[in-house]
């Protein structure tokens, strides 16, 4: 970064915002399933 922390709220936003979104669309995650 060259100093634009403008950028940092928007990035921020934008990472949590894709964070959730796949949580939401993938409920069923391969850590939860036992393997046999």
């Amino acid at each position: 970064m060259t100093g634009q922390y403008a950028l940092l709220p928007g990035l921020l936003m934008a990472s949590v915002l894709a964070s959730v979104l796949s949580r939401t669309l993938r409920q069923d995650s391969i850590y939860r399933h036992h393997l046999t």
